[in-house]
């Protein structure tokens, strides 16, 4: 039986995606390219995972994720856990 990602796996994928881009505090990715996290058979991640993540690094300013033009930026404290 497979087992569900923590909620602490959930957010390093998201910040690992951050570094991979090369993105630094201030800058943003498209919140697309999160969909890579969700390929694969099984997939990594479920959308609800990830949203949950989403959330949680909001409300520690890790990212800011309220803009609705699709985009996810990385703030100071989210860039120090990179």
């Amino acid at each position: 039986m497979a087992t569900l990602p923590t909620l602490q796996e959930s957010e390093r994928a998201i910040l690992d995606i951050f570094k991979e881009s090369g993105t630094r505090a201030g800058e943003s990715i498209k919140n697309i390219v999160l969909t890579d996290l969700m390929t694969g058979n099984p997939a990594r991640f479920r959308s609800d995972e990830l949203n949950v993540a989403i959330k949680s690094m909001h409300d520690k300013k890790w990212i800011d994720a309220s803009s609705r033009d699709g985009f996810i930026k990385l703030l100071d404290l989210g860039f120090t856990q990179v």
